[in-house]
């Protein structure tokens, strides 16, 4: 994945107003990487940013949402990390702290039934059947 990559979301419940329905659950959007990085030295963990941008509304229109980034972070390894290395230069006087640098943490991940919190960005006015 990289910065700027555009994912497929599916919206969880309708957005009803008025009882109309504007938006139907199961709707399309899209969502953008705004931020990434990898895994690094002593088990520090990767980090992803995903920023909503639109979902589709019944009648076939975008509609622009935003909010706070949803920030998704990897399996932390740095106990571990750090243990191995201390517990190894103890034993080898110092040699061992370099174990420390191999160890890395996991990647973040995206997975399915991930909950993003968005608003609409501006009014607009949604033709509903």
């Amino acid at each position: 994945m990289n910065v700027g990559q555009s994912l497929s979301v599916r919206v969880k419940f309708n957005i009803v107003q008025d009882k109309q329905t504007l938006v139907a659950a199961g709707a399309l959007g899209t969502a953008n990487i705004s931020k990434l990085e990898k895994p690094g030295i002593f088990g520090k963990p990767g980090k992803m940013e995903l920023q909503i941008q639109s979902v589709q509304a019944v009648d076939g229109q975008q509609v622009l949402v935003s909010g706070i980034p949803l920030v998704l972070e990897g399996q932390n390894k740095r106990a571990l990390a750090w243990g191995i290395g201390i517990g190894a230069g103890l034993i080898t006087a110092g040699i061992g702290l370099a174990i420390g640098f191999f160890i890395k943490g996991k990647d973040a991940e995206f997975n399915a039934g991930t909950n993003i919190n968005s608003s609409v960005a501006s009014d607009m006015e949604i033709e509903v059947n």
